[in-house]
């Protein structure tokens, strides 16, 4: 075999080696963006609440918004932290005015639940 065929099959083996897919990075979250509330469930609730109203979460350059019906019921300043909870990384979102919440994306979607286990959790879908 000529020195063309190593160098060809060295380089070709390096192309294949550098097409591997990125793993995803787990040090940040995406959590910028539109949301729009499509369900809430928890084990302290009887039955799902049906959801009456349009509640959205705008989340962008450090700023959260709580609208519901249009009205903006909350503006405050947000920052998403990783924590443990039982050796188990998550993300906590904490608001400017005290309240964390913890959080999980999952393709579009947004999982929000307080830090009582049995509560209320909220799924919002990305909408921007």
């Amino acid at each position: 075999m000529t020195i063309k065929y190593w160098i060809t099959t060295f380089l070709l083996f390096i192309l294949i080696a550098s097409c591997k897919k990125k793993e995803e990075d787990t040090s940040t979250i995406k959590i910028e963006g539109k949301w729009l509330l499509i369900k809430a469930d928890g084990d302290m609730i009887e039955q799902e609440p049906r959801i009456t109203n349009k509640q959205e979460l705008i989340i962008q350059h450090g700023e959260y918004r709580l609208l519901v019906d249009d009205l903006q019921l909350v503006a405050t300043t947000y920052n998403v932290v990783q924590t443990n909870i039982d050796t188990d990384p998550r993300w906590q979102l904490e608001l400017g005015n005290q309240s964390s919440y913890h959080i999980e994306i999952k393709k579009n979607l947004l999982y929000v639940w307080d830090k009582n286990p049995e509560g209320m959790r909220l799924i919002y879908q990305r909408i921007l």
